[in-house]
Order: C-alpha cells, then sequence, then structure tokens
C-alpha cells in the first residue's frame, strides 16, 4: 500500500503543478460529481481505496454518492499510473461532460 500512495501523491502533486492534462477541480469531479466543494461541505470525507491489478490496464473507479474513489496499485512507474488516472478522469462522461 506504500507504494500506492507514493503514486498517489506524485500524481497530486503532478496535477497541481499544472504538468497534467486534469485539473484538481476535474479530480474533485471525477470523484464527487461536484466541480466545487459545496459551501457546507460533503457529507462525508472522500474515501481512498487500493486494490491490487489482475492485468496492467485497470482504471481508477469511483463511486460519486460514496464520495470513494478505488486505485489500482502495483505500477512499476508512477507515469503509467498517472496515464491512467488521466485516461479516466478525461474519459468520464457523468455528470454533463462530454
Amino acid at each position: 500500500m506504500v507504494s500506492a500512495l507514493f503514486d498517489l501523491l506524485s500524481v497530486l502533486m503532478y496535477v497541481a503543478e499544472s504538468c497534467a492534462k486534469v485539473t484538481l477541480p476535474d479530480l474533485l469531479q471525477f470523484i464527487t460529481g461536484a466541480n466545487e466543494i459545496p459551501p457546507l461541505g460533503f457529507h462525508k470525507a472522500i474515501t481512498i481505496g487500493f486494490y491490487d491489478m489482475i492485468c496492467q490496464r485497470h482504471y481508477p473507479s469511483v463511486s460519486t454518492c460514496d464520495l470513494a474513489i478505488q486505485l489500482p496499485r502495483g505500477f512499476q512507474c508512477p507515469d503509467t499510473f498517472a496515464g491512467l488516472l488521466e485516461e479516466a478522469v478525461l474519459g468520464a462522461h457523468g455528470f454533463g461532460k462530454c
């Protein structure tokens, strides 16, 4: 789990530094369905879970109602994880995104 958490932190820093195709608001919308934090906050904290990959192209998955994201672990390179996260976020067509 340490390497998965390291991958996640690396990607969040990469996104925050504007090096990625996605932004932090994009990630927020992907995970919660909201493009900004509501004035009274969310009904609970965002939950991050990790799972072992069966193949090399397992994408992150989310439950917007539960405010949860499930991330694959076991990547040899954080760039691979970043690429799959970008594809998942940019490929999500829910909540009015085209």
